[in-house]
């Protein structure tokens, strides 16, 4: 045993024992609080030779008994308190109930004992995010069982964005749909087309914001419980397509607009200033359904059945089989399968021959074997899009590939808006003071847009590089980004693309400085 206390956490067995009962362990008891007596457990270790040992707890010798092993003698035995079964050290807190009152994982310390469960589990995968106990006490405990918005912030944020961006975007969303009829010239439609897009995709994520909310009050605290099921289940994929497709939507809708932008102020006219043509009205309905287009497939391609090899990396099972716990993944369930058929050559294994060699391991007499994937959009509560990989995700091309396009969207966006800014400067240096004023509001939306982008996907983007290439794991971030960090786009676009917003809130800065003034000059009368 150690010269020093050490901590025993990692330590089971015999030598937790030594360790322990020799003071070897940090906050630990020796086990052996049942003195060895001859008669212990009679039905065993027949061949055994009695002795008289030193005094027991009433100051007097007693018989016990040694057993013979490796040439020698031993009383080296663990008494159950029932008195009627002995084990050997070995068997001793090793995570393993080997009594049948399970004394001998009873007194030890370096073991989690689930809450409804004859089981035991290693006291360092307590509160390690995965899912070790069968009744799952493991991770929902006092100490660290989790809600779906894991505290009050988020929740308040997701319920104040989401009610800022139905209210807002459905307002916008109307005003420019009704004024899309009285377009005099192409430029004008496909700007009020365009916008329509952005509130449409804005709305869809505020929907979603408001509906995670709804969720997150519902379950409260029986999330923890119940984030299995959850994560797995059909609602949780139409949350995360809502969002994927509305936050796509309105960035391509974005960056569209933005080179629409910058070509007409580079070219100071778009195809004609009056009227429509058949071939511009063409291109822009061409234009608008590509971007629906792309920001659906986008979305629905993780689900695609066909490509579950790619998306799917677990699945998680009826609590009711013991076989696995929590959303085991093709390595685990090729342990359980090699164990099972016998040796099988080491090589990644299709879900469809997975399940139909899991479903072989069950008799008919048992009945269907209940499952369920855990796809794309459930590796969080949140049921964001996955953007979070790693070199071993099989659908890592995917996330980096649209990570990419989100990026290049940005810069694009970023790029025409400095453009058309560099543009208004020049136009406006020998002008009156009406245009530089104009100029100026020009200025400020445009920095506006720009900074907005930015700190809602620059982050997002380096936060993601670094989980990719495993710096460090950013999985506990999902909820910070797509409740607060992300949707802030969907909150402020209403203010920069619809200037009726604008004047709303010039009248009440008005209205506010009117009403400060009068007060001064009462005061002052």
């Amino acid at each position: 045993w150690p010269v020093r206390p050490i901590t025993c956490d990692h330590v089971y067995g015999a030598n937790y024992v030594y360790a322990s009962c020799n003071n070897g362990c940090k906050n630990s008891e020796c086990p052996l609080t049942k003195t060895p007596a001859y008669e212990s457990c009679p039905s065993q270790l027949i061949n055994r030779v009695g002795t008289f040992a030193g005094e027991n707890r009433d100051a007097r010798p007693y018989l016990t008994f040694l057993t013979r092993a490796h040439g020698g003698y031993t009383n080296a035995h663990f008494i159950c308190a029932n008195n009627r079964q002995c084990l050997p050290y070995s068997k001793v807190c090793d995570l393993v109930s080997d009594c049948d009152d399970s004394s001998d994982e009873r007194n030890c310390t370096n073991h989690f004992k689930c809450k409804t469960e004859l089981q035991y589990i290693p006291k360092t995968r307590k509160c390690d995010g995965n899912f070790d106990c069968y009744d799952l006490s493991d991770e929902c405990n006092e100490e660290c069982s989790k809600e779906l918005l894991d505290d009050i912030g988020k929740k308040i944020i997701a319920c104040l964005f989401g009610f800022i961006a139905i209210v807002f975007n459905a307002s916008a969303l109307v005003k420019n749909s009704l004024s899309i009829p009285q377009s005099r010239n192409i430029r004008s439609l496909t700007n009020k087309a365009f916008i329509s897009l952005i509130s449409v995709g804005d709305l869809s994520v505020g929907m979603y914001l408001m509906a995670l909310a709804s969720k997150d009050l519902l379950t409260n605290e029986k999330y923890c419980y119940e984030q299995n099921q959850w994560l797995t289940d059909a609602k949780c994929s139409y949350l995360g397509i809502l969002n994927t497709i509305g936050s796509l939507l309105s960035l391509f809708s974005m960056t569209i607009l933005s080179l629409i932008r910058a070509k007409t102020v580079h070219k100071n006219s778009m195809h004609s200033t009056t009227g429509f043509h058949r071939k511009s009205v063409i291109i822009l309905l061409a234009e608008i359904v590509f971007t629906i287009m792309l920001s659906i497939a986008i979305a629905i391609i993780p689900l695609v059945d066909g490509l579950e090899d790619f998306f799917v990396n677990s699945q998680y099972y009826d609590p009711v089989v013991k076989l696995f716990i929590g959303f085991p993944n093709k390595e685990q369930h090729f342990d359980v399968i090699s164990q099972y058929y016998g040796r099988m050559q080491k090589r990644p294994l299709k879900w469809k021959l997975i399940n139909q060699m899991i479903e072989g391991m069950f008799s008919k007499d048992y009945g269907t074997l209940q499952k369920k994937k855990l796809n794309f959009f459930g590796n969080d509560g949140t049921c964001m899009f996955k953007y979070f990989v790693t070199p071993s995700d099989p659908q890592r091309t995917f996330a980096w590939g649209v990570l990419l396009l989100n990026c290049t969207c940005f810069l694009i966006i970023a790029a025409s808006y400095m453009t058309i800014s560099s543009a208004s400067k020049q136009s406006t240096a020998q002008l009156g003071e009406r245009f530089r004023k104009r100029h100026r509001d020009t200025q400020r939306k445009i920095s506006a847009i720009i900074l907005s982008d930015c700190i809602c996907w620059m982050p997002f983007i380096l936060v993601c590089m670094l989980h990719s290439i495993e710096v460090f794991d950013a999985t506990e971030w999902y909820s910070m980004f797509s409740v607060v960090i992300l949707p802030l786009n969907s909150v402020i676009n209403p203010f920069l693309y619809d200037d009726s917003f604008h004047k709303i809130v010039q009248a009440v800065a008005k209205v506010h400085w009117q009403t400060s003034s009068k007060a001064r000059n009462d005061r002052d009368e």
